[in-house]
């Protein structure tokens, strides 16, 4: 058996979830400083998410079902979602969750925080998802349903940290009006826009993504994401 795969996942996992126990996090920042903690994880990340694709690619393929066309349209759908998820999430300042852009207690006001409060965790996650999905090997379940569970399960954690930092009631504030759920907030009363215009520039970002991406797809993983469709 090939351990070289679930030992990555594993190492891969471990710089994300071990922090969340309570006190590492600051007794780490004590003893590394803030800049040296927070080099020391994106530099970890990085090369364990590196390791973890290899891995992945390298692993033996053992098949487990037969890919088929619709499989290849909600994939599609998926990532095409997943894209504009990104492109909003890195473009709306957001005090709730991940973001490029750093945001003031009060900025929690963009619209694609109707949709979810976590929109850069759900497209790794629908990314994971789907290529789970239309990959169906033992490998890329592996790889991608691990990387879509990490994804999904970090929203709560990621929601008691903030919890934490901000303390409980300035966070409900923040907070109403989005979910963790994808879309659930679209169906309660609240004051947040349905659309703004950083929602609809990141909208046409994210389909501009979506199909550079199907572009370079088989130039650079060596598969046609549409071979099976057209």
């Amino acid at each position: 058996m090939n351990l070289e795969l679930p030992l990555a996942a594993i190492c891969f996992l471990v710089p994300h979830v071990v922090p969340s126990v309570p006190g590492l996090r600051p007794w780490l920042i004590g003893k590394l400083g803030r800049v040296g903690y927070l080099s020391a994880y994106v530099a970890l990340s990085a090369i364990t998410f590196i390791w973890l694709i290899v891995a992945g690619l390298r692993a033996p393929y053992v098949g487990l079902w037969v890919l088929s066309a619709w499989q290849v349209f909600v994939t599609l759908i998926l990532v095409a979602l997943g894209c504009v998820l990104l492109v909003a999430g890195l473009a709306t300042p957001n005090p709730l969750s991940l973001s490029l852009r750093p945001a003031d207690v009060d900025e929690a006001t963009g619209a694609i925080l109707r949709a979810t409060r976590h929109p850069l965790l759900w497209a790794l996650g629908l990314w994971g998802l789907s290529h789970v999905l239309v990959n169906g090997d033992v490998a890329s379940i592996m790889l991608f349903g691990m990387l879509a569970i990490f994804a999904l399960g970090y929203m709560p954690l990621l929601d008691r940290r903030m919890q934490k930092a901000r303390g409980m009631e300035d966070w409900q504030r923040l907070s109403a009006g989005s979910s963790n759920m994808l879309f659930a907030a679209y169906f309660r009363n609240h004051s947040r826009p349905l659309v703004d215009r950083t929602l609809l520039l990141s909208v046409i970002g994210g389909f501009a993504l979506f199909f550079l991406l199907l572009y370079l797809h088989g130039p650079i993983i060596g598969v046609n994401p549409l071979g099976s469709i057209l």
